[in-house]
């Protein structure tokens, strides 16, 4: 968690040495959940690195890991991250399969925030591949949930992504309910990231 929270606050370096670290004590101990769960993490380090073949060789690795542990959480959020990883990779088809099977799963555990990520991933996913119609309503169909569960950050993230996407696709009268939305929410919460994008 600590290797986490220093790569969410733009240290990835020293997060990248903390999540080794984190492997070598859960390997001493044996502990199956513990590795896999230290292994993700490392996976998220090296994506957000830039490391998207290593981050998915980890994936890779850990996927059966939790399919055996039985922790169907863990295992839809790597496969929605391999569904990134994979588009980024070039091999859309299987990202998008990747991307479905995670969907199942999060739908069946009833994990709103879960299957909103899901979603907001698959928007992303097309958008890398240039279909910017379906990316479009990915966006919004994850953004119905953020409203639903009122989480305003990611609320927030689709509302601007959606927009990104009316704008490609010079749908500009459109685009703009979305960027006001985006921009009240990010000064409401303070978000000066969202507000420098808009």
């Amino acid at each position: 968690l600590q290797s986490q929270s220093m790569r969410e606050a733009g240290d990835p370096v020293a997060g990248a040495e903390l999540a080794k670290e984190a492997i070598r004590l859960a390997e001493a101990s044996g502990d199956e959940l513990a590795i896999a769960t230290a292994k993700f993490n490392q996976a998220g380090i090296e994506y957000a690195q830039g490391h998207t073949e290593t981050a998915q060789q980890l994936h890779h690795e850990v996927l059966p890991m939790f399919r055996g542990l039985g922790n169907r959480l863990n295992e839809a959020r790597v496969l929605s991250r391999m569904a990134l990883a994979g588009a980024d990779l070039g091999d859309f088809k299987q990202a998008i399969d990747d991307s479905l099977e995670s969907e199942k799963l999060m739908s069946e555990i009833g994990d709103l925030p879960g299957l909103g990520f899901v979603l907001s991933t698959r928007g992303n996913v097309y958008h890398r591949h240039g279909e910017l119609e379906p990316a479009l309503e990915y966006f919004g169909m994850a953004e119905q949930i953020y409203r639903e569960i009122n989480d305003q950050r990611l609320l927030a993230m689709c509302a601007g992504n959606r927009a990104l996407m009316l704008r490609q696709l010079r749908r500009f009268d459109e685009a703009e309910p979305p960027v006001h939305e985006c921009t009240r929410i990010a000064r409401n919460t303070g978000d000066r990231l969202t507000l420098a994008k808009n």
